[in-house]
């Protein structure tokens, strides 16, 4: 889904930016949810990575799109640069994921606003 809303944001003029967005930042929240209801890996001091999971999974999410339609419309330097940086993503991810199920990484908890 989070693919889904910036591939319109790309190439869809009519696409309504402020409920995308809106929708982006409810998934992003619902997915570091998820994860902040599970225990730690190991008890004990961990490194803290910069950004919450939901904010990786988004940032994925947004190269996939990038890269989908880079594939469509371009090609050349714009299509490899497309395809390198959702790599780097995707591996980013993937480090992020195993250093927390071994309790060397934690992420920030998310403070919430009541509205």
């Amino acid at each position: 889904m989070l693919t889904v809303l910036h591939e319109s944001r790309i190439g869809d003029s009519r696409c309504d930016i402020g409920e995308s967005l809106s929708l982006e930042r409810e998934l992003v929240d619902r997915i570091d949810r998820w994860v902040e209801s599970r225990p730690p890996a190991l008890d004990g001091v961990w490194a803290l990575h910069t950004e919450s999971v939901g904010a990786v999974v988004d940032r994925v999410a947004q190269r996939t799109a990038y890269a989908a339609v880079a594939s469509r419309d371009a090609g050349g330097d714009e299509l490899w640069d497309a395809w390198e940086e959702l790599a780097e993503a995707a591996f980013g991810y993937e480090d992020l994921v195993a250093e927390l199920s071994t309790g060397r990484r934690r992420v920030p908890v998310r403070r919430r606003v009541e509205a």
